[in-house]
């Protein structure tokens, strides 16, 4: 008896040592790539990438992937190719289908080490069209972690590779033929070069769940909100679920409800929580992000002016003869990273209007991410002591902007010089933030 409780203690032990020694990792898409090619004409590669797409990992240590477990969402209306009528073609019924099958998965069944050092053989079960499928993969490790300059995070690379059949998923016709023969090659080629980054804590790998929400509720929600000077978000309902829109059109993503006040993305880590005033009407909204509160808005207007994001775009593009137009496509680019083609529209609209605190302090952030701290600082001192047209300060402004970029990982270090050259004094929720 005491040889049986001495064994059950010792399983007790090794089981949760092994739990606790356990390490979870997400990817970081801005320093990642997931990418496919295929034969075209039989000669050349065709290929394309996702946009969209969320993998979480799961593994014995920071140096020790064997038996890992990973998980991988892929976004297939976010595909793209270079070729705006072939990426249409792509979502097609003929090819993903993407309106019924926006969603492909893969999730590994064995994640063993290869014969070569650093390399893994991973097996797993791949979803496309509602179609699953067992497939083999190689997985390519770095030789070890490392630290992250700006965030002190810890991060480790892969790049995880393999090849399908597509009509093994009914991804376009089996056989694309002409006279001189198969135009469309049938194998596909997986290459995905992955950055992950350590998490806090233990990450359940298992898929969100969504829950049924009626379309009046949805549609309390639906409205324009201002997070700060700059930025608004765009909320609009799209059949069962509701949308949110940045400003300009240049990111919409669909959110989707885990209560009746509480969505998430479904391709990241963040959330939205909307919320009602005392006569209870729903007024604001709370951002969350890696479960840490990180900005809010208020709602400014019931009503949603929507056409299509490609008609936005383009009437931000025609709107470049004022200072508004110049200002907005500015942010446009701020958000996709075009710094340098920030920091030219921004000086564009300062010319227009050398009194706009707004494109002063837009012309400051491009400086800043472009790498001209000290420029940044002299734009922005010109700047935080005045006020805007809608009278807010400039330095609230400032500290408004910079939590909006620490939610969306842009380099933390350039922002805390900022505070300290300013002497300002960042907000709790944006020096809590990581």
């Amino acid at each position: 008896m005491k040889n049986i409780s001495g064994l059950l203690i010792v399983l007790y032990i090794l089981f949760f040592s092994a739990a606790d020694a356990q390490v979870s990792w997400k990817v970081d898409r801005n320093h990642s790539q997931m990418e496919f090619s295929l034969k075209y004409m039989m000669v050349n590669d065709f290929e394309g990438r996702f946009k969209m797409y969320d993998g979480k990992i799961n593994s014995n240590s920071e140096s020790d992937f064997s038996n890992a477990v990973v998980s991988f969402m892929v976004d297939t209306r976010s595909v793209e190719t270079g070729d705006e009528m072939r990426d249409k073609d792509i979502k097609s019924k003929s090819f993903f289908d993407s309106e019924k099958f926006s969603r492909a998965e893969f999730s590994s069944t064995s994640f063993k080490p290869g014969k070569v050092k650093g390399t893994y053989d991973v097996d797993g079960e791949l979803t496309i069209k509602g179609v699953t499928q067992k497939v083999k993969l190689i997985a390519v490790g770095a030789r070890n972690p490392v630290t992250n300059y700006y965030s002190g995070k810890t991060m480790y690379a892969f790049n995880i590779s393999g090849k399908i059949h597509r009509g093994d998923f009914g991804v376009g016709p089996y056989e694309i033929m002409t006279e001189g023969g198969i135009v469309l090659g049938e194998e596909i080629t997986i290459n995905c070069n992955l950055m992950l980054v350590k998490t806090d804590k233990l990450i359940p790998l298992v898929a969100k769940n969504k829950i049924k929400v009626d379309v009046k509720t949805l549609d309390t929600y639906i409205g324009q909100y201002q997070v700060s000077a700059n930025i608004n978000l765009t909320v609009y309902r799209d059949g069962d679920h509701l949308v949110a829109m940045a400003s300009g059109g240049q990111s919409k993503n669909d959110i989707f409800p885990e209560s009746p006040t509480k969505f998430f993305w479904e391709f990241a880590d963040m959330k939205i929580e909307f919320m009602k005033s005392e006569s209870g009407e729903v007024d604001r909204f709370a951002l969350y992000k890696d479960g840490m509160k990180s900005v809010e808005g208020k709602k400014t207007s019931n009503e949603v002016h929507l056409t299509n994001n490609d008609e936005l775009n383009k009437e931000n593009e025609n709107d470049l003869s004022t200072a508004e137009g110049l200002k907005k496509q500015g942010w446009a680019e701020l958000q996709n990273k075009e710094y340098v083609k920030a920091n030219n529209l921004f000086k564009e609209a300062v010319k227009k209007d050398p009194g706009d605190i707004d494109a002063k302090i837009g012309l400051g952030h491009a400086y800043l991410f472009f790498g001209s701290v000290p420029q940044a600082v002299e734009t922005y001192r010109e700047a935080i002591s005045k006020k805007n047209a809608a009278g807010k300060a400039g330095d609230k402004i400032l500290q408004e902007d910079f939590l909006y970029f620490k939610s969306r990982k842009y380099p933390a270090a350039p922002m805390d010089k900022v505070f300290v050259d300013l002497k300002l004094k960042p907000s709790g929720t944006y020096d809590n933030m990581k």
